[in-house]
């Protein structure tokens, strides 16, 4: 494939190699040179052959300044036939617009907080309350933290974070940022150091039940986190 960028590494190159000779052969791409000489990579490539399979056209979309992230998630919004002008905003990450996006699929309304102010933390846990009929403007706010949302959400007392010191509540707010259960480690018997293992193991998606011994210094936790990624 000679309209294959020499600059592209060993392995972009195979990969944009796979996209382009795989797929449904029923909706071809168009001329995948053309974009190569743009520079899109090969994740952005991906998105448009995945897109045309499907029978959609992402090319409005491709010069547009999107990562592939964010064009993941113009995709499913296309394929689930919900209104993707709704998050089209380049001020939104690509997990901002998931949230946006599942909202829309739950015809939900996210006038409630499609606004680049709010972190998408803050986004789940206003998109789960208005699914579960609450009424989120309680905690509606770009100045209440995800955490305390979640509080508030579940009916909990938001004081109660005050059991956490600043470095527990570091780790929370970053395990509801990249949406993972951190209630599996949102206790108060974790040290924020602990706390880091279990999170990254979950980030990792590994069985973290095996170090959630709150015994385990963060150092036997991290050597048990390292040998489970090694045994993947």
């Amino acid at each position: 494939m000679t309209f294959i960028d020499n600059a592209m590494s060993d392995e972009e190159r195979e990969r944009l190699e796979e996209i382009i000779n795989s797929g449904n052969n029923e909706h071809k791409i168009p001329d995948f040179s053309d974009m190569v000489s743009k520079g899109y990579s090969p994740g952005m490539l991906n998105q448009f052959k995945l897109a045309a399979d499907e029978g959609f056209d992402l090319s409005f979309y491709m010069g547009e300044g999107y990562d592939e992230y964010q064009l993941n998630e113009i995709r499913l919004g296309l394929e689930a036939c919900v209104d993707v002008n709704a998050y089209l905003f380049h001020e939104f990450n690509s997990e901002q617009m998931k949230q946006i996006r599942l909202g829309l699929e739950d015809q939900l309304d996210i006038s409630k907080y499609n606004l680049p102010g709010f972190s998408s933390a803050q986004m789940e846990e206003i998109r789960l309350g208005l699914k579960e009929g609450s009424d989120v403007d309680e905690y509606g706010d770009p100045f209440v933290d995800p955490y305390e949302m979640k509080s508030i959400r579940e009916g909990n007392d938001p004081d109660a974070r005050g059991e956490f010191d600043e470095y527990q509540r570091h780790e929370i707010l970053i395990g509801l940022t990249e949406g993972i259960d951190v209630d599996v480690y949102a206790k108060e018997e974790y040290s924020g150091e602990q706390m880091k293992e279990i999170r990254i193991g979950l980030e990792n998606k590994l069985d973290v039940k095996s170090y959630l011994d709150k015994d385990l210094s963060p150092e036997q936790m991290k050597e048990t986190r390292l040998n489970l990624e090694k045994q993947r």
